[in-house]
């Protein structure tokens, strides 16, 4: 194409700006490393060995100048145990505790010290209590979401709490003159004078305080600790404080270690106790004047939506690297979506030189961050991580461009289908297809399905046939796709019962799937249909080969496709690519691959490989699920049992999975486009033909931006 030679001055002229700022950028970045390494002066977390392995942790406390500590014996037995700043004392029996011993120790926080000095157990009823230091009684009632206050077995007040809790949320505290609560907005504490029971004073935390706890300090000090870290606010005060941030901390650890107790001491330290995939862990947090203020290097990692193996990784990673502090930030929570909007402000930030160190790159454009640049070289990692046996497939295929790896998936979804050999036949090509749809009328090829869920999978199994060299559409291809869909969704009767699906962000946006066509595998009723889904790990297989069994059909793989997932760049504008590069390999660890994930599958031939051996064991063949579910052809219950394949499927499958070697990917813009012009479709509003014309349009409008 013949370039204007305004536009071309003007493009040239916009390059040195860009130049300039990416500069301005990088100076600020190093100065801010500078000031990092200089600055002295932070908490710090400690591991306090608990007194007795054995037993299991029922409450954590400050008693007299002391931690306190609760243990519940493998015989319902309470004992109490302190701890002096260097060694725990003998046990000692609660015997006004144990005058009801525990039938089950679960391990939940249950036993807590009222502000009377005596010791409480929280009840099921009630999971969450304090006592006042004149035995006034504030039990949380979970139903009307308030906290009923009883003085002599008399209620006396009612106070407000947040309407949805957790069950290691602490939604009251008290001090000895106040009480705390968590407000109903759920991100404020309101604080209420401990005789009247009056209103005292708000202060907004402006952060969601689910999961937290709150205790009381010294002076009118409280603080709230929770997977940002420990925060402090005043009775009177406007504002919350950061005392430490949760990163690089066990209270940062969300995905595999959960805050059970929290307790302030007497000189501004800390203590929580946690439990998750580690065993039960008390930390201490104390602050040492010459620790650096900040750790040498903060590692930085930005993805759309939270991402459990990442989170293990950090776990991890920071256990060895306690001079790297990670920032984990994702633009929303899991199961929301996240807008255009957000996607195309990243992708300006990042073309700018600037964005986080670590990307992960699910549902982004990272095809084109290759090009413009945007992603470092890790053909190095790649290459190591091979060595290690990581599927040769999955690293060589999902990101590399003229023999350069640029970014690696750590989890992977596996597109599958099985069905009638006729049925799976009509799916190999658009040719094929539209000629089953104009031939078999009167026939369901998917049976129980929606428009949605059509015309998306269709969408999704064709569109390397849609796709031009440049990335755009062929729209005389898809105007005859669209009119297959149309077709096959009239044929059978669907359109008298089914209608346009408002839950198709769900299954596209949010649960990120892009190969599903149907909504029942497992009815009696559609077991003559072809099946086509997206499978997200080991424990998503078992509804399919209950099904597939029984029509005897063989489960085959789509296309050879690998969707790839957890894909794990490195930013080229980073100071950090040294260590972002070792923490990268950390995905791909044993222990990290090894825990079962909706992310995806494992990408470790390792862990691939003892999945046969493992559905063998007692624990395999007892892992079965139940289901109930409604016909939608017979509008009858049916109920199935599903437990994981045999040896020998399961083999089959490592196999199949082994052997996946071409990647599907599709940016989320793109998915939300189609969705929004099938819609229009479905509806009448516009034909096949303006539909098409609009989606290639729109993802040319896309391209060029």
């Amino acid at each position: 194409m013949k370039r204007n030679g305004k536009q071309y001055k003007k493009i040239l002229a916009l390059g040195l700006i860009v130049a300039l700022f990416v500069t301005s950028l990088t100076g600020c970045k190093k100065e801010e490393e500078k000031k990092r390494q200089e600055s002295k002066g932070r908490y710090v977390e400690k591991e306090i060995s608990l007194p007795n392995t054995s037993e299991i942790p029922a409450g954590l406390m400050w008693k007299d100048g002391k931690l306190g500590f609760v243990l519940v014996t493998e015989e319902g037995l309470f004992q109490s145990y302190t701890y002096d700043g260097k060694e725990w004392s003998e046990g000692k029996e609660e015997t006004e505790l144990n005058k009801e011993p525990l039938q089950q120790a679960d391990g939940l926080m249950n036993v807590f010290l009222g502000r009377d000095g005596n010791l409480y157990r929280r009840s099921g009823d009630s999971p969450d209590m304090e006592v006042l230091r004149d035995g006034t009684k504030l039990l949380v009632n979970i139903k009307n979401s308030c906290v009923e206050c009883f003085k002599d077995e008399k209620m006396v007040a009612t106070i407000p709490t947040v309407q949805i809790a957790t069950p290691d949320q602490t939604l009251v505290s008290a001090s000895d003159e106040t009480i705390a609560v968590i407000g109903e907005d759920g991100t404020s504490v309101v604080f209420y004078d401990g005789k009247t029971f009056e209103r005292k004073h708000t202060v907004s935390m402006e952060q969601s305080l689910e999961e937290c706890m709150l205790e009381p300090g010294k002076d009118g000090m409280w603080y709230v600790a929770n997977q940002q870290g420990i925060h402090r606010i005043t009775e009177n005060g406007s504002i919350a404080e950061t005392v430490m941030e949760g990163s690089n901390t066990y209270l940062g650890d969300a995905a595999s270690m959960y805050l059970r107790g929290f307790v302030v001491g007497d000189s501004d330290e800390f203590y929580g106790l946690f439990s998750g995939e580690e065993g039960w862990k008390l930390m201490q947090y104390v602050f040492d004047e010459n620790a650096p203020a900040m750790a040498k290097t903060e590692l930085s990692i930005y993805s759309l939506t939270e991402n459990d193996t990442v989170s293990r990784a950090i776990s991890a990673f920071r256990k060895e690297h306690p001079d790297v502090e990670i920032e984990y930030t994702w633009a929303v929570d899991r199961f929301e979506v996240v807008s255009t909007d957000e996607i195309r402000s990243l992708n300006t930030e990042l073309l700018a030189g600037s964005g986080a160190d670590i990307l992960l790159l699910d549902g982004l454009s990272y095809k084109t961050y290759m090009e413009k640049g945007v992603l470092e070289d890790v053909t190095e990692v790649a290459k190591e991580l091979e060595q290690e046996g990581i599927l040769p497939h999955v690293i060589q295929n999902t990101a590399q461009k003229d023999g350069k790896i640029y970014a690696i998936s750590a989890r992977i979804h596996v597109p599958l289908i099985y069905g009638t050999e006729e049925e799976v036949k009509a799916c190999e090509s658009l040719d094929a297809l539209q000629a089953y749809a104009e031939k078999n009328r009167e026939k369901k090829l998917f049976g129980y399905t929606e428009f949605d869920q059509i015309g998306m999978t269709l969408f999704h199994l064709f569109y390397p046939e849609l796709q031009e060299e440049d990335g755009s559409l062929d729209e005389e291809k898809l105007v005859k796709l669209l009119q297959t869909v149309c077709q096959l969704y009239e044929n059978g009767g669907l359109k008298e019962y089914n209608g346009y699906s408002e839950k198709s962000k769900f299954y596209w946006l949010e649960l990120k799937s892009y190969f599903m066509s149907n909504q029942e595998m497992t009815a009696p009723s559609y077991q003559e249909y072809v099946h086509m889904v997206e499978t997200s790990g080991f424990d998503s297989i078992r509804d399919i080969y209950y099904s597939s069994g029984n029509i005897q059909a063989s489960i085959e793989s789509i296309k050879n496709y690998y969707v790839p997932y957890t894909i794990a760049g490195i930013n080229a504008s980073s100071l950090h690519k040294k260590v972002a590069k070792e923490f990268i390999s950390y995905l791909f660890k044993e222990e990290i691959q090894k825990k079962e994930s909706y992310e995806g599958f494992t990408v470790s031939e390792k862990v691939l490989d003892q999945m046969p051996d493992y559905v063998e064991t007692s624990e395999g063949k007892k892992d079965i699920r139940k289901y109930v579910g409604l016909d939608q052809n017979t509008r009858e219950e049916y109920e199935v049992k599903m437990g994981y394949p045999s040896k020998e499927e399961t083999q089959k499958l490592v196999a199949l999975i082994k052997n996946l070697d071409t990647p599907f990917y599709q940016e989320q813009i793109v998915t939300e486009m189609v969705l929004e012009e099938l819609e229009r479709l479905y509806c009448g509003k516009q034909s096949v033909e303006e539909t098409a014309r609009e989606i290639c349009k729109k993802v040319d409008l896309y391209l060029a931006e």
